[in-house]
């Protein structure tokens, strides 16, 4: 007779002595028999009856000296959503101490000694629920928590000596010994997957598109690699994204989220949030002890924060679970406390690599926009980032990391299914493999690719055409000389062998009825390393006296809507730029260019000289750039920066001899620049300073006109500017300048339709000019005596909801004047601006 078979459902079905069937457990591991009783066995007479008599034995001894494990698995999901909770805690003893919390996708894991009376299952913000040990049958358990109606901010109490602050303490003391990015080197591997799908009202009937398929679906594999201080450079080895064939974009683990939760001001979406385990943590937020949880002997204790009554700034709330053996995180599940238009959730878990060792393990995050596109018709996504195989002595050196922080491996988008199998944590699900065959019918149907590709053109500035593309920054410009200036400027499509671009442009002013034109040709020499030549020749106006650190006229430097005064120019420029020592990069070449004032303007380099009105130099001209740390990413192919937490210095210079045929002076012109942004729990800070300083006898042209952006035309502020002083107020060849802009972290107050932010500005500069008596026809100061500003301005005084997806805000503030160079009456000395900004919430 043998032992009996297994059922549909997992139990092994054993026969008694009788015609029944009675259920086992089938994860039941024995232990060695005791020693009484292997004693007993071998004492034991062997008969006839030995083959039944010795089953029976044995069957009948089971319950005395066999521990068994019970294994009892399953998933946690919302009743609302189906979404899976992490971190739900399941919890198997009567003091509700004992148990497990699950891991980022709601799945959990128990090997019991004995049978259990109960399961209770909880998670912040849900209702709890019991599951009976009678009904552990082995067979994985669904569990559904509703939503509680409870907020956090209501069941937080204060009491006169608080073990949370207290433990909070200790784990903001021991945060730096845990952060990863105190490690001295380490790299790791991270699979991610996003899925983006609808999210519709219940009075909504769904479409069988809709039904059947999500909006989209994105993997990737990366290899990311770590230097301190700070260094990251990760490489995306494979990338899929549904209805795309080679996407110029990839799904990470750090577009929500930073990849660990030791920053002081954590970048979630498109905000800076105070971290709660930040040394301002306790100062802004409340925290209470919810439970304590022995999980494989380690004590893990659960702990809720949330803002303190009257907090405005940038704050989050939710859930941590802290290790406290180390005082280390162990997981937590966070999301903004205003919300605004996005509804967004990040989780992270953390594993134990080595005794003191925690790293990053899990990292999800869930975003809802319920009114976006349309009310009741909204978007949802979901990402799950796993990062596996950590490596925390590799073997690579500082040089291997390379330039830029994200960048797609050449193969990334070749890969097949079998090699996507190998890498996925876990499979894909129905809807998942149905938006994929879905969305990649679609994609192949519409040539979702090219669409991706007029989306990277046109953020480049380019509108791509059928054989040729559109230079979008030479369709409309405006200034007060030329009034409104159209243009027509085409380059070629893709790079001629891989390498070589030409564009050609042709405008109209209809101010100073001019025609402009010129035409560019540039050869990328080597992609990495940023090394590329170029020619420009044209005939056009360009504003005297400018610094070269400016953009040309007419794009997104707003200052150059109040450029009055312009020389026309015929100019030919060779060039070459190139990047090295990782976050240098130069720009040099010789320029010939003819200048004649379009204003009235003569210099004179003696008394009784002839006056000239144009004049030509050739001169050799370069700008250098350093940005330590600069975050480049590749997107669509493209190197774009996101900045530097560090100082940005540029130096640029241009020298012109004499003896050069066709020069007619001899100059050093030098130009220096700092720029850097701070942030804090104070606010945002941005800091520019500025110098520059001029060799020689040169015309006005060639000098530098004050830092000025009083005009009609500039109504909003103008970043780096003296905001109440006129263009051409003052003329100099040495200079030194500064501008500071702080904005405060929280508004003043949090309305539906105001949450105004305060920002101060402050600006001050100092100039000479050593010969004055040599520019006739215009008039100016020197500003030997400094030139003074101030400012006040309030953001987002008005809030208006933009297509249901971020707010538009309007603001405004004044500047003032003072100082030596104020004027007579206070009021002309009094400058109003408007601000525009975009937010989420």
């Amino acid at each position: 007779m043998g032992l009996g078979h297994r059922d549909r459902g997992g139990s092994r079905l054993c026969r008694d002595r009788g015609d029944s069937f009675s259920p086992c457990r089938v994860a039941l591991v024995c232990s060695p028999l005791s020693k009484s009783a292997s004693m007993s066995f071998r004492t034991r007479s062997l008969g006839r009856d030995f083959p039944r008599g010795l089953i029976l034995w044995v069957l009948g001894l089971f319950p005395l000296f066999l521990e068994a494990q019970l294994l009892v698995t399953g998933q946690v999901r919302d009743a609302q959503t189906g979404a899976p909770l992490a971190f739900a805690n399941v919890i198997y003893d009567i003091q509700g101490k004992q148990g497990t919390v699950t891991d980022m996708d709601g799945f959990f894991r128990l090997e019991l000694a004995r049978r259990p009376e109960r399961l209770r299952v909880s998670h912040l913000g849900y209702i709890s629920q019991t599951v009976k040990g009678t009904e552990l049958d082995g067979d994985p358990l669904r569990i559904f928590l509703s939503p509680a109606e409870t907020e956090l901010r209501e069941v937080l109490i204060a009491v006169e000596r608080d073990p949370a602050r207290a433990l909070m303490e200790q784990v903001i003391a021991h945060r730096n010994r845990h952060d990863p990015a105190a490690l001295p080197a380490y790299d790791c591997r991270t699979y991610t997957r996003y899925l983006f799908d609808w999210l519709l009202a219940d009075s909504m009937e769904r479409p069988p598109l809709v039904a059947r398929s999500a909006l989209m679906v994105m993997e990737s594999e990366t290899e990311r690699r770590y230097l301190r201080p700070g260094r990251v450079a990760e490489t995306v080895l494979a990338n899929r994204v549904s209805g795309f064939r080679a996407p110029g974009f990839a799904a990470l683990a750090t577009d929500i989220q930073p990849f660990s939760w030791y920053e002081d001001l954590l970048p979630v979406l498109d905000h800076n949030y105070l971290n709660p385990i930040s040394p301002g943590g306790p100062g802004r937020y409340r925290f209470q002890l919810v439970d304590t949880l022995v999980q494989a002997g380690d004590t893990l204790i659960g702990v809720r924060f949330a803002p303190k009554p009257g907090a405005t700034a940038d704050l989050l709330q939710g859930f941590l679970r802290i290790h406290k053996g180390d005082y280390v995180l162990f997981s937590v599940e966070a999301g903004p406390a205003d919300a605004g238009l996005i509804d967004l959730r990040i989780e992270q878990r953390y594993q134990q690599l080595a005794d003191s060792v925690w790293f990053p393990e899990q990292l999800n995050f869930s975003l809802r926009m319920p009114d976006y596109p349309q009310k009741g018709l909204g978007v949802q996504a979901e990402g799950r980032s796993y990062v596996q195989s950590v490596n925390l002595a590799p073997g690579w050196r500082r040089r291997d990391l390379g330039p830029d922080l994200v960048r797609m491996a050449p193969e990334a988008s070749t890969h097949g299914e079998a090699y996507w199998d190998s890498v996925r944590v876990r499979p894909l699900s129905p809807r998942e493999e149905a938006t994929y065959e879905v969305i990649d019918s679609l994609g192949q149907a519409n040539d979702f690719d090219r669409k991706a590709e007029a989306v990277a053109k046109l953020s480049a500035g380019r509108i791509p055409l059928q054989h040729i593309d559109l230079d979008l920054n030479q369709l409309w410009r405006f200034n007060s000389y030329e009034g409104n200036r159209l243009g027509l400027g085409l380059t070629n499509p893709q790079p001629w062998w891989g390498r070589l671009t030409v564009g050609v442009y042709g405008a109209y002013g209809f101010r100073d009825q001019a025609w402009k034109y010129g035409s560019s040709a540039g050869l990328r020499l080597h992609r990495d390393g940023e090394w590329e030549l170029g020619l420009l020749a044209r005939r056009d106006v360009v504003e005297p006296g400018q610094s070269q650190f400016r953009e040309e006229v007419g794009t997104t430097d707003l200052r150059s809507y109040a450029a009055a005064r312009m020389d026309s120019i015929d100019e030919f420029k060779g060039w070459m730029r190139l990047r090295f020592l990782t976050y240098a990069t130069l720009k040099t070449g010789l320029a010939y260019t003819r200048r004649d004032p379009a204003y009235v303007y003569a210099w004179r380099r003696q008394p009784g000289e002839t006056a000239q009105p144009a004049f030509a130099q050739l001169a050799w001209q370069g700008q250098l750039r350093y940005a330590y740390r600069e975050e480049l990413v590749e997107v669509f192919g493209r190197r774009v920066s996101r900045g530097s937490r560090f100082p940005v210095v540029r130096v640029a210079w241009e020298l012109g001899q004499a003896r050069w045929q066709q020069s007619a002076f001899e100059y050093l012109r030098l130009e220096g620049q700092l720029t850097q942004r701070l942030r804090s729990r104070l606010g945002d800070t941005r800091l520019t300073l500025e110098a520059g300083w001029v060799r020689g006898e040169v015309p006005a042209s060639l000098l530098f006109y004050g830092s000025g952006a009083r005009s009609p035309e500039v109504w909003l502020v103008a970043p780096d500017f003296f905001q109440t002083m006129p263009p051409y107020a003052f003329l100099r060849d040495r200079y030194t300048q500064g501008f500071v802009r702080h904005t405060m972290a929280a508004p003043l107050w949090r309305g539906m339709f105001s949450q105004p932010r305060l920002s101060l500005f402050q600006g001050v500069g100092w100039g000479r000019l050593s010969q004055p008596e040599q520019h006739e026809g215009v008039a100016f100061r020197s500003m030997e005596k400094g030139y003074f500003e101030s400012g006040l301005l309030l953001d987002q005084l008005l809030r208006l909801n933009y297509l249901n997806v971020m707010y538009l805000g309007l603001g405004g503030g004044v500047f003032y004047a003072y100082g030596p160079y104020q004027a007579a009456a206070w009021q002309d000395n009094l400058v109003g601006k408007v601000s525009l900004t975009f937010s989420s919430r």
